[in-house]
């Protein structure tokens, strides 16, 4: 006689999100849901919507009825997004059992109906997603402005002064491309950092030159490094030129401009972006990604600058 387990069957969307789940972790080199320290499956809210029911997308008319749900809540007859009935029918093991999995993953989802409802509908958190979409894009295209200028200058100038010091610097990364393509990440910090030991002579620091000092650095996003710079010569004079991105990572590609003491570029490959939370490369994704870096003292010292300039107008336009 076949015991509960084998003969219970659990609803289609938990076989399509256990084996998104099982890829991720095994991207990882988590090979069971045991050797995972975290204990929540890694799925993201929006990846149950696709197989949520069509009422999902409808928000409760004044008129609906309501009743008491498995946990205690209230859940609207038409459209609960309650305790799932019909898909938890007996069989399955205790939560702490060999099901755990299933019902952590019931639990998100729930929770992911809940939050649909909440915010008017499926349809309602599409149009917010858009709009929001909509304000990152202009956010980010006021940060790239001023270095597109900075670029189209470079190409007219003829001779530049020498870069001053690459090595300890830190460069903010701002990208149109990161935000339509890439994953989102709970720190939407996105950086390039170059170090090098000594990369002047402290002897000359009255009239500091130039010496054939190699830095390295690593490049920052979705919460952790993405890719580490091999030691490289920076070069001596900003220009339009690009130079190959000395990456250590062998699945990194790109090349870097030098603009000028603030602002640089950065073009890369997507896959190592997508190898650090373990999926693939969607269809549709460019082969190269643009970054445009803003040195983080410059950036720092504008915004300061700008603060000062509100608080000046404040205080002119005051009366006396």
């Amino acid at each position: 006689m076949q015991s509960n387990r084998e003969t219970a069957s659990k609803p289609a969307w938990f076989y399509r999100l256990q084996a998104l789940a099982h890829k991720r972790r095994k991207e990882k080199g988590i090979y069971s849901y045991s050797d995972d320290d975290e204990p929540m499956p890694p799925i993201k809210p929006e990846e149950f919507d696709e197989d949520l029911s069509d009422h999902v997308s409808q928000p409760c008319d004044s008129d609906c009825e309501y009743e008491t749900d498995a946990e205690g809540g209230q859940c609207c007859k038409k459209h609960g997004y309650g305790d799932d009935r019909s898909e938890t029918s007996g069989g399955f093991d205790h939560p702490d059992g060999p099901d755990q999995e299933y019902y952590l993953l019931k639990e998100m989802r729930t929770e992911r109906k809940r939050e649909i409802y909440e915010r008017g509908g499926r349809q309602k958190v599409l149009e917010e997603q858009q709009e929001q979409h909509r304000e990152e894009l202009e956010f980010e295209s006021l940060h790239i402005k001023p270095i597109q200028e900075a670029i189209n200058k470079a190409h007219k100038q003829k001779k530049p002064d020498p870069l001053k010091r690459i090595g300890g610097k830190h460069f903010d990364l701002w990208s149109t491309d990161h935000l339509q393509y890439c994953p989102k990440g709970a720190n939407p910090t996105l950086y390039i950092e170059f170090y090098s030991v000594d990369e002047w002579d402290d002897a000359k620091t009255d009239h500091p030159e130039r010496k054939s000092k190699r830095v390295s650095g690593h490049i920052y996003m979705l919460e952790s490094t993405v890719c580490d710079l091999d030691y490289f010569i920076p070069p001596k004079y900003p220009s339009t030129k690009t130079y190959p991105l000395p990456t250590l990572d062998e699945n990194a590609k790109g090349q870097l401009q030098f603009i000028d003491d603030k602002y640089l570029t950065l073009k890369i490959n997507p896959d190592p972006i997508f190898e650090k939370c373990g999926d693939p490369v969607p269809s549709g994704t460019p082969n190269v990604l643009l970054y445009y870096g803003e040195c983080s003292v410059y950036s720092s010292q504008r915004a300061r600058q700008k603060q000062n300039e509100k608080g000046a107008k404040r205080r002119s336009a005051s009366p006396e």
